[in-house]
């Protein structure tokens, strides 16, 4: 059965996300994907595994898509301050902030 626990991607942590962005919560995340599966009655059409394999995917795919923003903007930001200061902006350490940078 699929862990909503272990929803991460080795680059971006559901705390380091929530500090970020207080707005954006695990439980937010994964309420947005159940509603979805509820209002297209996934689990219905195509059974309780697929629901839980869109819900790991949906979930996947948003932290995806947060990390492509984030690594934009460290990218643009790298143009204007040196990683240091973009580690220091972000409260992310430098290997953090080279991982974005390469």
């Amino acid at each position: 059965m699929y862990n909503p626990s272990e929803s991460k991607l080795d680059t971006i942590s559901w705390e380091d996300l929530e500090k970020e962005f207080p707005e954006i919560t695990k439980s937010a995340v994964f309420h947005e994907a159940e509603k979805y599966v509820c209002e297209n009655e996934i689990d219905k059409r195509y059974g309780q595994d697929a629901k839980e394999k869109f819900i790991e995917e949906y979930v996947q795919g948003f932290l995806q898509g947060v990390l492509e923003i984030r690594t934009e903007v460290i990218q643009n930001m790298s143009t204007y301050y040196s990683t240091e200061e973009i580690a220091k902006i972000l409260d992310l350490s430098l290997e953090q902030v080279n991982a974005y940078l390469e």
